[in-house]
């Protein structure tokens, strides 16, 4: 393995032709809409459309009839209907900025012509030597170098919380959602400190393409939309149906049952101009028409089989446009003018046209069929819809749950399948020890005798995590989530790890790695005063430098593998106060062998009971999560997605899951139960599916 001496770094010249090649490592900010196009967008919501045409029309009989009234109302209820969902979503808009919000700024160790320097993070480019320790963050994604002692946290794409790194080959686990020897930015550095070179800088990382995914936005209808829109059709069109009746109905009373009497010559040419004015405006009704005939063809189609919207066609490049109504209303006033003029009827004459009164008539007529438009189309519904998702993303807020779009409200409710993360949403997020099985003690409840004060020992001292009891509500694990487990497991029996630690005198400690499996610390007993070694670390490991491991002991671990639960073992010795070997040569055999622990996250108490009331409703429940196979199996099984009987169709891992065409992977799908070593991009084919 190299040293870091043996790192020179990127020259000057290096950097400016990568950053040329590769650009810069800062992600796309996303294209953000003009706060006046959001508000108009809002007039594409199916009922405000309709209501726009009834409140055109009103405005235009209002001026007739000098009242303006309900014209007034009807713009009112339009107005405060869409400023409601405007103002809401741009709120919700802004919380998402700052939850957002990404600091480019951030000093990094970089080595660049042989020197380690700090620079911004947004300054790094492919092919950085970079530093990190505990605590830091990956600035972009890269292949490590050297890694000692690495977990990282992957909760930000992955959602695992510790997740071991090497560049041992021997260690590498090959099963691991992202290769071992690699770090992705965004994640954390929660163990040891490693060197690692830059290969994916900006929106080349996966950080950077699961944010650009992240923003495209969804074109998928919501349930309610669905519905308005069926219903706006539905209005329009038999709006428009009993409208053009009651016009016929009160035309044709007037022409051949009225007092007056009309020739030939005027009901061809009267009728021949309504029906070329109604041609003329065929692109406003048209499209109301088609999409009331859709409506009741739909019904009659297969689920899958798409919809067109009022006033769309399969090609959109189709849509007729003014000129073309306009020469086909000139065709249909000229066909039956001509018709007429053939069969010797005198229709452009004088004597065929009509007098004002009879015109005045008729745009009574008119008025009245539009009025019976206008009082059709529910003017309060798109104000009682809106205030309705407003205030469900108001209850959602109070819960810790920011949504952006208000609609997204509803299509929650109408949710048929949940797909969840594993980590801290069906578990608890915290590693608590299980089980333990600790030699010589009763009960497995430390006391105060010689057994239980090693014990407590080797966990107080042979540990680099931390409990912080800041918090008076719960207690908060620093460091490792394992060994803060040990520790927690000591705070619920009543002994103070801070105590024994803190008066303890460590001579030398040997800290843990992927390829030695063990930890290993010489310190001062504060119970015996004696020198003394404790190690712990993978089971195997540890009883195979042991001499006193009891019979049955393979099995128990075996029985806590089995229920996808973490394992150590813990051993001791005593050691001379001349022994000058290190804490690796002490811990290689004739050790006292302790007991083991078996460590889990446990299931959160209510999960079982709301995926129970989930699966009685109808909606299945998929976990899709970062860890291995055994794990999720065990989740599921304890949350009851899971049966015995179930076969391994509804188990795929997150290579297998990318490796199905669509038409394969939608088939599996509907089988799908559990999708494990899950990436951010298999998450999203699996929901767009």
């Amino acid at each position: 393995m190299e040293n870091k001496k043996d790192f020179r770094g990127l020259t000057a010249s290096q950097v400016d032709e990568s950053r040329s090649k590769y650009g810069r490592n800062v992600l796309t900010p996303p294209k953000r809409e003009p706060l006046w196009k959001l508000f108009l967008e809002k007039f594409n919501d199916p009922i405000i459309r309709i209501l726009l045409i009834a409140a055109f029309l009103s405005f235009g009989i209002s001026f007739i009839h000098n009242e303006f009234i309900e014209t007034i109302g009807i713009f009112f209820a339009i107005f405060l209907a869409t400023f409601v969902g405007f103002w809401f979503e741009m709120d919700a808009s802004k919380k998402f900025d700052v939850l957002n919000q990404v600091n480019d700024e951030t000093p990094v160790k970089v080595i660049r012509d042989g020197n380690i320097t700090e620079l911004p993070k947004s300054e790094l480019v492919v092919g950085d030597i970079v530093l990190l320790d505990t605590g830091e963050e990956v600035p972009a994604d890269g292949d490590l170098l050297e890694a000692v002692s690495l977990s990282v946290n992957e909760s930000t794409l992955t959602g695992e919380p510790v997740i071991s790194k090497s560049t041992n080959p021997e260690s590498f686990d090959h099963e691991a959602t992202y290769p071992t020897n690699r770090i992705m930015r965004g994640t954390t550095v929660v163990e040891g400190h490693c060197t690692y070179k830059v290969t994916q800088v900006g929106d080349s990382t996966e950080f950077g393409k699961v944010a650009e995914k992240s923003t495209e936005a969804s074109t998928e209808i919501t349930p309610l939309n669905r519905q308005l829109e069926s219903l706006a059709r539905f209005i329009g069109f038999i709006g428009l149906i009993l409208a053009l009746l009651l016009f016929l109905i009160l035309y044709v009373k007037d022409m051949f049952m009225g007092p007056a009497e009309y020739t030939t010559g005027q009901i061809v040419l009267l009728s021949s101009v309504i029906a070329a004015l109604l041609t003329a405006i065929g692109k406003i009704w048209m499209p109301i028409l088609k999409g009331g005939l859709s409506l009741f063809a739909a019904k009659g189609k297969h689920a899958d089989q798409k919809d067109d919207f009022p006033g769309e066609t399969e090609d959109k490049g189709k849509e007729r446009g003014w000129l073309f109504w306009f020469v086909w209303a000139l065709i249909v006033f000229a066909i039956p003018v001509l018709v007429a003029m053939i069969a010797g009827v005198e229709v452009l004459s004088k004597s065929s046209l009509i007098s004002i009164d009879v015109a005045g008539m008729i745009l009574n007529h008119f008025m009245v069929a539009v009025t019976l438009i206008v009082v059709a189309v529910p003017e309060g519904l798109p104000m009682s819809v809106t205030l309705s998702l407003a205030m469900s993303m108001r209850r959602m807020l109070k819960t810790n749950n920011l949504v952006r779009k208000m609609h997204a409200t509803e299509t929650m409710g109408a949710a048929t399948v949940i797909c969840t993360d594993k980590t801290g949403t069906l578990t608890r997020n915290q590693m608590t020890v299980a089980e333990t099985l600790f030699t010589g003690i009763a009960d497995q409840k430390p006391g105060d005798d010689e057994r239980s004060r090693l014990v407590a020992e080797s966990i107080s001292v042979n540990s680099t995590a931390f409990l912080n009891f800041s918090d008076g509500a719960k207690i908060k694990t620093l460091g490792n989530p394992t060994e803060a487990a040990l520790l927690m497991w000591l705070h619920e029996n009543g002994i103070n790890y801070l105590d024994i630690r803190e008066n303890t005198q460590i001579i030398d400690q040997l800290t843990f790695s992927t390829e030695r499996k063990f930890m290993g610390t010489v310190a001062i007993s504060p119970s015996t005063g004696k020198r003394m070694l404790y190690v712990k670390g993978a089971p195997e490991i540890v009883a195979a430098k042991c001499t006193d491991v009891p019979a049955g002991t393979e099995e128990k671990l075996l029985g806590y593998q089995n229920r996808a639960m973490r394992t150590l073992a813990f051993a001791c010795s005593q050691v001379s106060d001349d022994d000058e070997r290190s804490v690796e040569k002490m811990a290689s055999g004739g050790l006292t062998f302790l007991g083991i622990v078996a460590i889990s996250d446990p299931v959160r108490d209510d999960v079982p009971g709301a995926v129970a009331r989930c699966l009685r409703a109808g909606i299945d429940v998929k976990i899709v999560t970062g860890d291995t196979p055994g794990t999720a199996r065990e989740i599921g099984r304890q949350i009851g997605i899971l049966k015995d009987t179930d076969g391994e169709e509804t188990i795929i891992t997150g290579v297998e899951f990318e490796a199905l065409s669509d038409s394969e992977a939608y088939k599996r799908v509907a089988l799908l139960k559990i999708m494990c070593r899950a990436r951010p991009t298999d998450k999203q084919r699996l929901v767009e599916l």
